[in-house]
């Protein structure tokens, strides 16, 4: 049995990709003292100082009932006690590891008043007329949010946590360093096909839809079916990048992710201590070996540039949140979020962060001019390499144990990867 999973680790690791010329499924691994210097940085995000709300603009109306919504200004003893008693849906890892929600971020408090406010989880194609930024904001009963806020249901289940960098200056701080990741992926990965988990909708099958638009890069460890023929079962392996591409880029990944977990411990504490018991228990060996899983415990990341693509779930893990980072350059052409089972619209200004099950049917559609240049990095702990069964561990651990080997030769193409673009 050992010896089989040992062969099916291999054939993801090596086996040829011939669309983006050479890739590797290996890591290498960080050094000890740029491991020490990413943790140094986390530390200091960390210590930034929250910043409460400036107060509304003369003659602005009030906030109390907005869109079928109750609103609790941020320092007022309502949205205190919804902080303290908001519940993220799933299960968590223990209420010891701390508050679903840090009781001291100045944010206000949206109660919906009813389980949907006029949303649906209808099917709708990257090229529907009803799914562009105009059309999910024009929806009747769309709730707009454009700064902080803690969004949740009657019974104080969250539908989502949404953060300014005007609320935590350390948003700011990780989004600039996802601009440079995002200049470097350009080098480091291939695209994400674009059929790949944004394929066309049944009900739309005359769609020209490509499943996304714009580009879109990822990073982690999937858990697929063997593509090769070596071995007749699924494997566990990271996804596809350039062969070495050496420390600065993986340094790159630890500090911007990391750095997204950083935030996500002291914003949502619960959530950071479920994605790391997870990682633990399924002994998954880390995005960026060897930084620590307490530094960053995801499986699954991604960066985008320009992007949009149909509303869709999530296969994350229960208790877990679709951690999403965005930046949003001033005077950017129109972008927003849409969390669509609840028809809740983020408008994106600036730097920002989201908590949110990925259970939620949610996207981000495109606009009426059908471009932008909004940053986005997503965070993710997927079900299917989590499974804390013994095959599962034992892949992981697999997984971990040819990660850092050297680069075969049968593990790449012969032929230069192409230039990268939009098509």
């Amino acid at each position: 049995m050992r010896h089989e999973e040992d062969l099916a680790t291999l054939a993801g690791l090596n086996f040829r990709c011939t669309r983006h010329g050479p890739n590797a499924r290996r890591r290498q691994a960080l050094a000890p003292q740029a491991v020490q210097a990413v943790l140094a940085w986390h530390a200091a995000l960390s210590a930034t100082a929250y910043r409460p709300p400036a107060e509304p603009e003369p003659g602005a109306p009030p906030r109390g009932q907005v869109s079928g919504a109750t609103v609790h200004a941020w320092d007022t003893a309502a949205a205190g006690d919804w902080k303290r008693r908001a519940r993220w849906p799933g299960e968590v890892a223990s209420t010891s590891a701390g508050p679903a929600v840090d009781p001291t971020l100045p944010v206000e408090v949206i109660v919906l008043a009813d389980g949907r406010v006029g949303g649906s989880t209808e099917a709708l194609a990257l090229d529907d007329p009803a799914w562009t930024v105009e059309a999910v904001r024009a929806r009747p009963g769309a709730l707009r949010v454009q700064r902080s806020a803690l969004i949740v249901l009657a019974d104080a289940t969250i539908v989502g946590l949404y953060l300014t960098q005007a609320t935590d200056p350390a948003i700011a701080a990780v989004a600039a360093d996802g601009l440079d990741l995002a200049a470097a992926c350009p080098r480091t990965y291939p695209l994400k096909a674009r059929g790949q988990w944004y394929g066309r909708h049944a009900r739309h099958k005359r769609s020209t839809s490509r499943g996304y638009a714009g580009r879109n890069w990822v990073d982690g460890v999937q858990r697929f079916a063997c593509p090769t023929g070596a071995a007749k079962q699924y494997i566990t392996a990271y996804l596809p990048r350039r062969a070495q591409p050496g420390q600065l880029d993986a340094v790159r990944v630890a500090r911007v992710f990391g750095g997204q977990q950083t935030l996500e411990r002291r914003h949502a504490p619960q959530v950071a201590a479920q994605r790391l018991a997870l990682a633990q228990a399924a002994d998954f060996p880390g995005l960026v070996p060897p930084l620590p899983l307490d530094a960053l415990a995801a499986t699954y990341v991604g960066v985008t540039k320009g992007f949009a693509c149909p509303p869709h779930c999530d296969s994350s893990c229960k208790g877990t949140t679709e951690t999403v980072l965005w930046h949003r350059p001033a005077g950017d052409a129109p972008f927003a979020f849409s969390i669509l089972e609840h028809n809740v619209v983020l408008d994106v200004c600036g730097a920002a962060v989201l908590y949110m099950s990925g259970a939620l049917t949610h996207g981000t559609p495109p606009n009426a001019l059908g471009t932008h240049d909004t940053l986005g990095l997503v965070l993710m702990s997927k079900r299917s390499v989590l499974c804390p069964t013994p095959g599962g561990r034992a892949a992981n651990r697999n997984v971990g144990k040819q990660a850092l080997q050297p680069v075969a030769a049968s593990s790449s193409c012969a032929t230069p990867p192409p230039p990268l673009g939009l098509a």
